[in-house]
């Protein structure tokens, strides 16, 4: 989304829900990228939105793609499975007053997870940790930023262990407050034919449910 943003193609819709946007410094709101509601910046009326909108979707469920998506189709399932991880560890460290983790460390970690776990297991540990975040700020008396960066140490120490004990990890179902966004619906549910329990389905097997992603 930052890079379509960036390049001027999309921007955030003014109908957008206050919930999709985290205060920052300085009271500024930042958007929730997951949440907030995006429109098309290079059309001029509504009409003309909803029908490129119609359009684009019905051809992203289609078996008619042009080349370059199937050659991209596993690099964007990739990348839309992480920003689901970070839009759920975003939403529960703001929940608990923690300064969300989302940098370079935090998204390494998720995407070694994700070669092997489901979006709803990456959730599980990430609740875990953001858990057990909390439990040491209030045990041991130190800040909110300094409990923050707890998580992003403990995120693939807690996938190693927990795959080490079991030999299937745990997932989280969806909650309220961790809505299905349209492009995963679109992608995992219809595009590659996961169904709706995409979100308990590891990414690799996602991937091998089309036939036309398996060529990339």
């Amino acid at each position: 989304m930052n890079h379509l943003c960036e390049e001027g193609f999309i921007g955030i819709h003014p109908s957008s829900d206050i919930d999709a946007f985290r205060e920052g410094p300085a009271g500024h709101l930042i958007p929730i990228l997951n949440l907030v509601t995006w429109q098309p910046l290079f059309l001029e009326s509504t009409a003309e939105t909803a029908l490129f909108l119609d359009e684009l979707r019905g051809l992203i469920i289609s078996n008619d793609w042009p080349e370059a998506w199937h050659h991209d189709a596993q690099q964007l399932a990739q990348e839309v499975a992480l920003h689901e991880c970070l839009n759920i560890l975003e939403n529960l460290m703001v929940d608990r007053r923690l300064l969300p983790q989302t940098g370079p460390k935090v998204k390494s970690n998720l995407k070694l997870m994700l070669r092997s776990c489901s979006v709803g297991q990456c959730a599980c540990i990430i609740k875990q940790c953001v858990t057990g975040a909390t439990d040491y700020m209030v045990k041991e008396g130190v800040s909110a930023r300094q409990a923050a960066n707890y998580v992003p140490n403990q995120l693939m120490r807690r996938f190693q262990w927990l795959a080490d004990s079991y030999d299937n990890l745990f997932s989280n179902k969806r909650t309220s407050n961790n809505l299905e966004s349209e492009i995963s619906h679109i992608l995992f549910n219809l595009a590659l034919g996961a169904g709706p329990n995409w979100f308990t389905t590891p990414l690799i097997a996602i991937r091998k449910v089309n036939s036309s992603v398996d060529q990339v």
